[in-house]
């Protein structure tokens, strides 16, 4: 094994890691939610967690533009960079708060949540999710995959350990979400401090960076739209009930989706630069043989995942849960494809995600009206970004070599 693939093997391991216990926290926040918040409470705070996925683009744009800078300039210039992307991504949380806070009665109303003050503070919690994508981008692009390893643990102990919390004390959404943003906040500070030694000033100038960001952001966001929005169109076509059953089925596609995200984290940086082919190659490939490897797992032992996520109020998902992690899995290979197009900074790839979750609208808005229509049209949105991304890969591709 040379050099380079054992640099990839031992990223891949300690990311996998880290993701891994950010995810399974984030997965036990769900099954306490479930099982204590009950179908209609956990319904609502489903809702919540997705918008704060969905809030958190602007982090995501940061962590992928920050990293690739970082990637392509010397070293001696890092530190100094570093220190600009924290203040810009700051500076955006601010930004991205108070924007959510003035649409917040809109929110309540359209997610039908009990009182103001829960979509209040999903805004506050907004502040270190979208600074969490700077803590990312830093580590990411220095390929320091243990210190990025640490970040990950430690974003997905704060938001897990005190949304868990506040669930087990209170028994309401309200409790969930306060510990939740106290949680996120405590390791938004301590995250900063696992960073000094690789952020100093004064900072180094990025030209463009904020433009480079928006088009990112614009990118990604279009995905997490796409992978998040089936829950709040189930809080608003189902019933209480049936929400909150679709939500317990949406933690089988958000497993299948990020599962394998390790895989376009580690590659990324390489994805920028004279390695992009061979990487963005690997990455499609591992990610879909994961995403195959998953929802045959899924259909095989339904009754033991639903039991574990769930329990004995959530049964009537056993026959369609493939169907979540089906459409998780597609997601994840659209989302390996629109890496590899951000890191070269082509603005075409997302066209394919507006596709896909303009289809899954107008589809669910005319068909779904049970659990079971819902997951099939967020099945044939995945298909769609799934055959779109992949034909605009080959082309690319393709035009290269004649080039």
């Amino acid at each position: 094994m040379t050099g380079s693939a054992r640099g990839v093997a031992f990223g891949a391991l300690v990311v996998a890691m880290g993701l891994a216990i950010a995810q399974t926290l984030g997965y036990a926040l769900n099954v306490v939610g479930a099982r204590y918040l009950g179908p209609d409470g956990f319904g609502a705070f489903a809702s919540l967690l997705s918008l704060l996925v969905i809030g958190s683009v602007v982090g995501g744009g940061i962590q992928a533009v920050g990293a690739r800078r970082l990637v392509l300039s010397s070293i001696t210039q890092r530190r100094g960079q570093a220190a600009t992307i924290l203040r810009i991504t700051f500076w955006s949380a601010l930004v991205v708060c108070g924007a959510t806070l003035a649409i917040s009665p809109l929110l309540q109303w359209l997610l039908h949540i009990n009182g103001w003050l829960p979509v209040a503070l999903t805004a506050l919690a907004l502040i270190p999710v979208t600074v969490a994508g700077a803590q990312y981008a830093i580590t990411q692009g220095r390929e320091d995959f243990a210190r990025l390893a640490t970040m990950y643990a430690l974003v997905g102990l704060g938001k897990a350990a005190g949304g868990i919390a506040g669930a087990l004390i209170w028994g309401t959404l309200l409790g969930a979400m306060w510990g939740l943003t106290l949680g996120s906040i405590t390791t938004l500070l301590i995250g900063l401090v696992v960073l000094r030694p690789v952020v100093t000033r004064p900072a180094q100038a990025l030209p463009g960076f904020i433009q480079e960001s928006l088009h990112a952001t614009h990118a990604l966001g279009a995905l997490f739209v796409l992978t998040n929005v089936d829950i709040i169109l189930a809080r608003v076509l189902l019933s209480p009930d049936q929400a909150g059953l679709y939500a317990v089925g949406s933690i089988v596609a958000k497993i299948a989706f990020w599962l394998p995200q390790f895989v376009g984290v580690v590659a990324f940086p390489r994805m920028a630069d004279h390695r992009r082919d061979r990487a963005t190659k690997f990455a499609v490939v591992a990610v879909g043989v994961m995403g195959t490897v998953t929802v045959a797992c899924t259909a095989i032992f339904s009754p033991k995942i639903i039991g574990v996520i769930g329990g004995a109020d959530y049964v009537a998902l056993g026959p369609i849960l493939w169907l979540f992690a089906a459409a998780g899995s597609m997601y994840a290979v659209g989302q390996a494809v629109l890496l590899s197009r951000i890191a070269q900074e082509d603005r075409r790839a997302v066209i394919a995600v507006w596709i896909a979750a303009g289809l899954l609208g107008a589809i669910a808005l005319v068909w779904a009206r049970s659990v079971t229509g819902l997951v099939l049209c967020a099945c044939a949105a995945g298909a769609a970004l799934c055959v779109i991304s992949l034909v605009m890969l080959v082309r690319e591709s393709s035009s290269a070599r004649d080039y």
